[in-house]
């Protein structure tokens, strides 16, 4: 009887249907169900997307007359700032360590620092921007292999001093420093 009860409960949860029993023995004829035959469904019409047009910003002649403004004085200070070496000096973030001296390289529109040039890092494009105190704030990153540093300086108006922030990332950890320039000199071209 349990042996019964189990086929039944197979059949059941199989999705087939006992359709008659045999004469001899009484052992179950197991017939599958046919599928249902499906009503075809009507395929769905593509819905018309609303056009819309792509609308500019609009921006006035005064704003377009000072972001211009904005462009040439950035080129410009770029311009001063090429062919300048910045004397550095860097701090740890955590407080423990020593400090460090550097030189900051700025030359044919690229900053470089000299030791990372020696162990093989190229000197890499920047971003400028201008505060609107006047502050010059330069950025970049630079890679090689598995190290990737991070630079942030800004530089006083007059362009007397600098300071910022590198951050060295490695596999193992990264090494974050402050950094305030001691020096600044005109360089020829490289």
């Amino acid at each position: 009887m349990r042996r019964f009860l189990g086929i039944l409960v197979f059949v059941v949860f199989a999705g087939i249907s006992v359709n008659s029993w045999a004469s001899s023995g009484g052992i179950p004829i197991i017939k599958e169900e046919e599928p249902k035959k499906s009503q075809p469904q009507p395929k769905p019409q593509p819905q018309a997307k609303p056009k819309t047009k792509a609308v500019a910003p609009t921006i006035s002649k005064e704003e377009l007359a000072a972001l211009r403004k904005k462009k040439a004085l950035i080129a410009k200070k770029k311009e001063v700032l090429n062919n300048t070496e910045w004397d550095i000096e860097m701090f740890p973030l955590s407080g423990k360590g020593k400090s460090l001296k550097d030189v900051i390289v700025f030359a044919e529109n690229k900053v470089s620092a000299k030791s990372l040039e020696n162990r093989g890092f190229l000197p890499t494009n920047y971003t400028l921007s201008i505060t609107e105190e006047g502050k010059l704030i330069w950025e970049t990153m630079q890679s090689k292999d598995d190290e990737i540093v991070f630079f942030r300086g800004e530089i006083s108006p007059g362009l007397e001093s600098m300071s910022g922030v590198v951050s060295f990332q490695k596999l193992e950890g990264s090494q974050d420093y402050s950094f305030r320039s001691t020096a600044k000199k005109k360089t020829s071209l490289r």
